[in-house]
């Protein structure tokens, strides 16, 4: 089974994770083999602040918010269940995922996003007048908060290999960083959305929010051991360029958007 719950409510996180899993199937091995698996969808959320060393899947576990608790919640059922029956599982923790299919087949399409990426690629196409920056007091060096964002793309091979992995070593589970592991702040993506889109990306800032912590980076080391996974999409420009091609075409209901490269950047037409 493949599992991902993007998006959730906080107040509803609880009950529709527990819901989902509850509810899902477990995927069997083509080949004949018996015992069955999952690959969950986890979030960078369990961890509690880390400073600004990469985090590893064994640093301490303080989720700050529900979604976070809940998901861990759920590794903890995982873990439970595998250790009393013939089932193993993979819980990839996701770090900030962003971008589109690179040959534009599939992206984001959620109504009133909080992502930044999303938001900014918006305001950048002219659906939103400015980005809201949540806080400028983070111990960072410009002072708003820092991610690790990964490629849809890269994140989706993981889930591949991981079920592959499983299916090879039954018996044997992994919880895994799904990460660059290097971030970029609020600022610096902003200025990569301004910089492919060609034009400036208006913002103000607002406050923190509750649970927000100044780093968040992944030590990716393990899912590179284990799994053999290695980026083809880490740069946050082609993170950002798939994201505007992707908008794009919705803005246009799905229809095919007009692009061109001009001096190594994206350049969107707007006209419809």
């Amino acid at each position: 089974m493949l599992r991902s719950s993007k998006g959730l409510c906080e107040s509803r996180s609880w009950r529709m994770g527990l819901d989902r899993l509850s509810a899902g199937r477990v995927a069997q091995d083509p080949a004949g083999a018996q015992r069955p698996c999952v690959v969950y969808s986890s979030t960078a959320a369990v961890y509690g602040p880390a400073g600004l060393d990469p985090v590893s899947e064994d640093a301490a576990l303080r989720p700050a918010t529900p979604y976070g608790r809940s998901k861990l919640m759920t590794e903890c059922m995982l873990e439970d269940v595998a250790g009393s029956y013939p089932f193993n599982y993979c819980a990839l923790r996701y770090f900030n995922v962003a971008g589109a299919d690179p040959r534009g087949r599939a992206g984001p399409s959620s109504v009133n996003a909080t992502h930044l990426i999303k938001v900014a690629v918006e305001v950048a196409l002219g659906q939103r007048s400015e980005v809201t920056v949540y806080g400028n007091d983070f111990a960072t060096p410009n002072g708003t908060g820092v991610r690790d964002y990964i490629h849809v793309s890269d994140l989706a091979r993981a889930h591949v290999l991981a079920l592959d992995r499983l299916f090879a070593r039954p018996g044997v589970s992994h919880v895994l960083n799904c990460g660059y592991g290097r971030g970029h702040s609020v600022l610096e993506v902003l200025e990569a959305v301004a910089q492919e889109a060609g034009r400036p990306i208006p913002h103000a800032f607002g406050p923190r929010r509750r649970g927000d912590l100044d780093w968040v980076v992944a030590d990716n080391r393990r899912p590179k051991e284990r799994l053999a996974w290695q980026p083809r999409y880490d740069d946050l420009r082609a993170i950002v360029a798939d994201a505007l091609r992707w908008e794009a075409r919705l803005s246009r209901g799905g229809a095919p958007e007009r692009l061109e490269r001009v001096e190594g950047r994206v350049s969107v037409d707007l006209q419809r």
